[in-house]
């Protein structure tokens, strides 16, 4: 099995090297023409994405992942509300609350 990547490269050869269209190579190779177009998100993103969250996480500690989604979308971040759900279940931001047997305890987890 190769992986996207390196079928992505393939792809290119083949457009440079011989008169076939990226439509023609994708399917000669089984690759999707949406995953030969895809571009990866950097990881400086994610980061600085992160530490946005655990900030408005810290300043209202009783929000949950649809309210700090709210939160990043009206400060202007594209991002997704399943993105920001899985990033929230990965570690919770910090100062969560947790209710347990009626009272509440503040969760001392950060996301990584």
């Amino acid at each position: 099995m190769v992986s996207p990547a390196r079928r992505r490269d393939a792809v290119s050869h083949l457009c440079g090297r011989f008169p076939v269209s990226e439509r023609r190579a994708c399917r000669l190779l089984a690759q999707h023409r949406s995953t030969q177009r895809y571009r990866a998100v950097p990881a400086d993103y994610e980061l600085r994405l992160v530490r946005r969250m655990n900030a408005l996480a810290t300043r209202h500690p009783r929000y949950g992942y649809r309210r700090i989604w709210a939160l990043l979308r009206t400060e202007g971040w594209t991002v997704n509300r399943k993105r920001v759900e899985r990033l929230v279940a990965l570690g919770r931001p910090a100062h969560c609350l947790r209710w347990t047997s009626g009272r509440a305890e503040l969760s001392q987890t950060v996301l990584r």
